[in-house]
């Protein structure tokens, strides 16, 4: 999870992406395939959400609905080879079990 949409272009020019859990590396081998924390980047998708405002009547019948200006994020999405950082991805995992259900806590 990143603070911000990154492109494939941009971590391959900075060799680092930046994300929740620290910085990961960024390698681009001779084929100009993208590798982060040693992960292959199989595709990126990229696409802006839209926000739609409806319109109901008085008994919840939709009348239409209008797009919201300015109201969406620029969203983008690597597919990877496998898990980037499994450690993390257990840790966070577990802690939210822990917090929710009480188990293992004091």
């Amino acid at each position: 999870i990143v603070p911000a949409p990154v492109t494939a272009e941009n971590m391959g020019t900075y060799n680092v992406v930046s994300t929740r859990v620290g910085e990961l590396p960024v390698e681009v081998d001779n084929n100009y395939i993208l590798y982060v924390n040693g992960r292959r980047i199989v595709q990126s998708y990229q696409f802006e959400d839209r926000i739609v405002q409806n319109f109901h009547d008085a008994n919840g019948n939709l009348l239409g609905s209008q797009e919201v200006d300015g109201g969406g994020k620029r969203c983008i999405i690597h597919e990877v080879d496998g898990l980037v950082c499994p450690e993390e991805l257990w840790y966070a995992i577990y802690s939210q079990f822990e917090s929710s259900s009480g188990v293992g806590a004091m």
